[in-house]
């Protein structure tokens, strides 16, 4: 299940709706606002193959329309053993509202699997959560300075791991792959290395946390599931504009994941949670 104000540039939203996605049973319900849903728009530079992320604002929805998004988010869950919340949130919403989501879930039915960003990401950290995804900004504004290799990946999956957010911390580091980390180790997992050329980054995140879910509820441990989102990833930057990955070329790129084990113990220090740019 994910919940959507329809910012994703994925696939157009309806006007006028909040839409919550159940994955398991391929249903949407939307929740009638007052206003429009924003569209999202992504250019692509064909010559070099370049995206550029168009994202307006987006309306402010009322106290009343948000407190039916929250009880329909938190209502709907129960029914799922995943609830994925993913992307950015309208103005105005309060920054505790993902935190709230998390906070009524009963997580031992419901595990919560985040992928949000800024004040909404902060608040959340003080709720435990079962998986968190950070991009290469939001890792970077947690620790104070930029993600460039699997050791910096590393310093922002420990922040997650010891402020007790998650067991299970993942962070991405562009064309290199990812780090997916718990209690006992570091695991960097390299993206495999394709023929075809990079043609856009547009749902490259969106992919790998869909991907990722999927295994877990078809039975994978949380390793494997992040190898798999990582392929999942790498087969979406493939395809241009806004189309995501065909399974078929995942599987293909599966085999080429390449995955290096660092024990956490042995590894450095992690950094004190920053207030960010």
């Amino acid at each position: 299940m994910q919940w959507s104000d329809g910012t994703c540039g994925c696939r157009p939203r309806p006007f006028g709706t909040v839409v919550i996605r159940c994955a398991r049973v391929k249903a949407h319900s939307g929740i009638e606002i007052g206003a429009h849903t924003r569209e999202a728009v992504v250019v692509a530079e064909t010559d070099v193959w370049h995206s550029y992320h168009l994202v307006p604002p987006g309306e402010e929805l009322t106290a009343a329309e948000r407190e039916r998004c929250l009880s329909a988010i938190t209502s709907a869950a129960q029914r799922f053993p995943y609830l994925v919340l993913t992307g950015s949130v309208p103005p105005g919403m309060p920054d505790d509202f993902c935190a709230r989501i998390a906070h009524g879930i009963d997580q031992t039915v419901t595990r919560v699997v985040l992928d949000i960003a800024g004040a909404q990401l902060r608040e959340v950290l003080g709720e435990r959560s079962f998986a968190i995804r950070l991009d290469r900004r939001e890792a970077a504004g947690l620790l104070g300075r930029p993600i460039e290799c699997f050791e910096d990946a590393q310093a922002a999956n420990d922040l997650l791991l010891d402020v007790g957010a998650t067991g299970n911390a993942m962070t991405t580091v562009a064309a290199l792959g990812a780090v997916y980390s718990n209690r006992a180790s570091h695991h960097r997992i390299s993206a495999p290395v394709s023929a075809s050329p990079r043609r856009s980054d547009a749902c490259a995140g969106d992919s790998l946390v869909a991907a990722f879910t999927h295994r877990l509820a078809a039975g994978s441990d949380c390793l494997r599931a992040c190898e798999y989102g990582v392929a999942a990833a790498s087969a979406t930057v493939m395809r241009p504009g806004t189309e995501v990955f065909d399974v078929a070329t995942v599987d293909s790129l599966l085999g080429a994941v390449r995955t290096h084990r660092v024990d956490r113990q042995s590894a450095a220090e992690p950094a004190s949670l920053s207030e960010g740019p």
